[in-house]
């Protein structure tokens, strides 16, 4: 993660397609920052074109895992996209 999480760049073409997604799916984020940038990171979202969807970060990819464990009964999981998995 960047000093200022607002000047992180997106990878090229992820806008796009989440975009694409949101059209059919409803998207949720599981993001690999710890859980004090959430203020930063909805906003990043959302000044860099990303479509709505539900924010939650983990650290590590153990809370990532144990989030989406978590999240299996609220939401039908259809595919995971990241770096970090």
């Amino acid at each position: 993660m960047s000093g200022n999480v607002l000047h992180d760049i997106p990878t090229e073409g992820s806008v796009a397609f989440l975009n694409e997604l949101a059209v059919t799916y409803w998207l949720v984020y599981i993001g690999a920052r710890p859980n004090r940038p959430m203020d930063l990171t909805e906003p990043w979202l959302r000044s860099t074109g990303f479509p709505q969807g539900d924010i939650y970060l983990g650290k590590t990819q153990a809370k990532r895992m144990q989030i989406v464990s978590s999240l299996k009964p609220l939401y039908d999981f259809v595919a995971g996209i990241g770096d970090g998995w």
